[in-house]
């Protein structure tokens, strides 16, 4: 039987058109990675054995963001969420929000966090730089897929997985 796993860097393209890029280990998310869903969300933060787990950043497709803690890929402690323009912020609890907060209280939650205030990220962002450099990459990986003499199953399910394109907003 022929088992083999990504280890190290690497991007993966899901079929739902989510992409992942970031540290694996054992076949795994683990490690630091960022995840850009096919519906605008994007996570970037820490990953344990798949799922998320650690600290991290979580970007709405609205603008709006939160900053927070997760184990075993859910929301767990203290957290916070700001608006799109970063002028109003909410304390969250377990991903819910129990509260408002004033800006000076929301930064220091993220900073015991070990976070900071997220950045403010267009909604509609069509400067493309982080998903021109998403596509280099893929575009990379698939010519060495292409240079590579690869053979047997692995070879054509990695082979078809790189064919197609990413659109990652």
């Amino acid at each position: 039987m022929d088992v083999w796993a990504y280890e190290g860097q690497g991007i993966y393209m899901y079929a739902s058109g989510d992409v992942y890029a970031g540290e694996y280990a054992a076949g795994r998310r683990h490690g630091r990675g960022k995840y850009l869903y096919a519906s605008g969300d994007t996570y970037e933060g820490e990953y344990r054995q798949g799922k998320m787990e650690g600290k991290g950043t979580y970007f709405l497709s609205d603008g709006a963001a939160e900053v927070g803690r997760y184990k075993a890929g859910a929301d767990v402690g203290e957290g916070v969420r700001w608006d799109a323009t970063r002028t109003s912020a909410c304390k969250l609890r377990a991903g819910k929000v129990v509260g408002d907060l004033t800006l000076d209280e929301a930064a220091k939650i993220a900073a015991t966090i070990g976070l900071g205030v997220p950045p403010i990220v267009p909604p509609d962002d069509d400067d493309g730089e982080e998903e021109a450099a998403v596509t280099d990459e893929v575009d990379a990986a698939s010519e060495a897929v292409a240079a590579m003499s690869l053979h047997g199953e692995r070879g054509a399910a990695l082979s078809s997985m790189m064919a197609a394109p990413v659109e990652c907003a």
